[in-house]
């Protein structure tokens, strides 16, 4: 993935959700946080299955309701 606005190649692929609980104020602030440790090493994770999920809003709560698996390697999925 390339992020050409500041010249990075990342050798991760991801997709991320944040849920803000009230109305977002200060949006430059948040994107500069991100921007300022878009290079953060998190370590190695290995994982066996990719998974495609929905969160639904139930009216009381958050389900999350399992949309496909895929296993990444042979190992058993858990």
């Amino acid at each position: 993935m390339r992020d050409l606005e500041y010249g990075r190649v990342r050798d991760r692929w991801y997709v991320s959700l944040v849920h803000f609980a009230a109305p977002l104020t200060n949006a430059e602030e948040i994107v500069a946080w991100c921007d300022a440790h878009a290079d953060t090493d998190f370590g190695l994770a290995e994982l066996p299955v990719a998974e495609l999920v929905q969160f639904v809003h139930t009216g009381a709560a958050i389900r999350v309701d399992e949309l496909d698996r895929v296993p990444l390697s042979s190992s058993p999925a858990r």
